[in-house]
């Protein structure tokens, strides 16, 4: 494993990263509102999500601080949704980078 952890092995992992999934990924964003949340949680609707791909998932640069305040952390994915959970409510609208591999 020591290996993969130098220059050259991270090189290596990232081409075959490249090799596997250049351009076959793809973008959206959902908005967490403040309103609708059930137990803490949220399911919104993302275009190209399955309940098996590969999806990140991480806030847009705006919406960082208030993403960190609530604790948000996304905690199951569905055919076309993803789902939210929190530790403190959000009180702004939260915007959510998703990227979907292997679509």
């Amino acid at each position: 494993m020591a290996k993969y952890l130098n220059d050259s092995g991270l090189s290596y992992f990232w081409g075959k990263c490249k090799a596997k999934f250049a351009d076959k990924h793809s973008t959206q964003t959902a908005s967490l509102t403040t309103s609708g949340w059930s137990s803490k949680e949220k399911t919104v609707s993302v275009t190209g999500v399955t309940t098996t791909n590969t999806v990140l998932v991480a806030p847009a640069p705006a919406s960082q601080a208030d993403w960190t305040a609530a604790g948000l952390s996304c905690t199951a994915q569905g055919s076309g949704t993803l789902t939210f959970k929190y530790t403190t409510a959000p009180t702004a609208t939260i915007t959510v980078n998703v990227v979907i591999l292997g679509a």
